[in-house]
């Protein structure tokens, strides 16, 4: 039971960082078209 535990926190630990990488990388993504955005109001 203990051993299944585990794998499953594993498993879940590898899905929430994927989700920060997908997020900081869509962040990143709008902070640039914001970015570009502001230059061309200028």
């Amino acid at each position: 039971m203990k051993i299944r535990q585990e794998f499953a926190l594993e498993k879940i630990k590898d899905a929430v960082e994927k989700d920060l990488r997908i997020l900081c990388r869509m962040k990143e993504n709008n902070s640039q078209k914001m970015l570009s955005n502001l230059r061309l109001l200028k």
